[in-house]
């Protein structure tokens, strides 16, 4: 078997893996999966560490994540390290107000002896057609 496939094969069941967990406030699954030196730069470009990802988007309960839906999936196998490209459609509960958006995400896993981590997300707000 062709191991760039089967990484990506690998890395498709563990995005969806984490993403579940996500939205199941799974906390100590979600946090297995990151790399310590994980960050996550918002749509609106505020940087977030590990620890302020958890807190907003596992421990606060006025974040309530209902939906994730994923398109143009793209993923870039170089060695140790997958780029992954997408579109994702947001539905969730923040605060009491009902938001449905759609952005652009990157992400990047890196292999370690323990498997892989994801090591960084951005997100970028996308423009709806008028």
């Amino acid at each position: 078997m062709n191991t760039r496939i089967s990484q990506i094969e690998e890395l498709k069941i563990l995005r969806e893996t984490f993403y579940i967990a996500l939205i199941c406030k799974n906390e100590e699954k979600v946090l297995s999966m990151l790399h310590p030196e994980f960050a996550f730069t918002h749509a609106d470009a505020r940087l977030q560490k590990l620890n302020g990802f958890a807190d907003q988007f596992l421990k606060d309960a006025a974040l309530t994540i209902k939906r994730i839906d994923w398109s143009d999936q793209n993923y870039t196998n170089i060695g140790k390290v997958v780029l992954v490209h997408a579109i994702c459609g947001l539905e969730m509960d923040f605060s009491g107000k009902h938001i449905i958006q759609r952005e652009r995400f990157t992400e990047v896993y890196i292999r370690q002896t323990e498997g892989w981590k994801l090591v960084a997300i951005h997100a970028k707000f996308i423009q709806a057609d008028h």
